[in-house]
């Protein structure tokens, strides 16, 4: 069941965003905006907390959502290495990019009634969703490394692992899409 599901989010939800954004009969094609935008929100060097977030965690979604897709193959030896590897520099990354960028994303900055609609609160219901869903992979990914867990604490970590790893997929493609892809009315 977990594949189905990884399969529908991970190429259902863009594709869904782009058509609901773009639709059939317009003909604009999506750009991304990067460089501007990690220019205005993020100066300096701070660059490098997005490009290593979003490097760290495009990495890290690549090899555990392809080992997933297979149900007899696990995710060991080198790979698997790797992604933990990986997963330390993501655990920097996020709590830098928590550091950094938090105050923009505050739940009060949406003024009154904000329309559920408005990419202001998309980008701020991912960025959280997103940040929530870090924290609890990275809690998982050390549960699941330290010996003094029972089994069944183990195999529950890495349940929760897969499933924080799909919603943070989800939020970053939302986030992706309410921040990076501009308006019609924007180019």
């Amino acid at each position: 069941m977990y594949t189905a599901v990884v399969i529908i989010v991970l190429l259902g939800l863009p594709a869904g965003l782009l058509y609901h954004r773009y639709g059939m009969h317009k003909k604009k094609t999506p750009r991304l905006q990067t460089d501007s935008w990690i220019k205005k929100h993020y100066f300096g060097n701070r660059k490098w907390v997005f490009t290593g977030l979003a490097a760290t965690f495009s990495f890290m979604a690549a090899t555990g959502f392809l080992f997933s897709f297979f149900g007899l193959i696990r995710l060991q030896g080198i790979p698997l290495i790797l992604h933990v590897s990986a997963g330390g520099f993501f655990a920097a990354a996020a709590a830098s990019a928590v550091l950094v960028r938090t105050k923009d994303y505050r739940l009060d900055n949406l003024g009154e009634k904000p329309a559920l609609s408005s990419r202001k609160v998309r980008r701020t219901a991912a960025y959280w969703v997103f940040m929530l869903a870090a924290f609890l992979l990275m809690a998982s990914a050390l549960v699941m490394m330290l010996s003094f867990f029972h089994f069944t604490s183990i195999r529950t970590a890495f349940f929760i692992h897969r499933w924080s790893a799909l919603a943070a997929w989800a939020a970053a493609v939302v986030w992706v899409e309410a921040a990076l892809i501009p308006e019609e009315n924007e180019s």
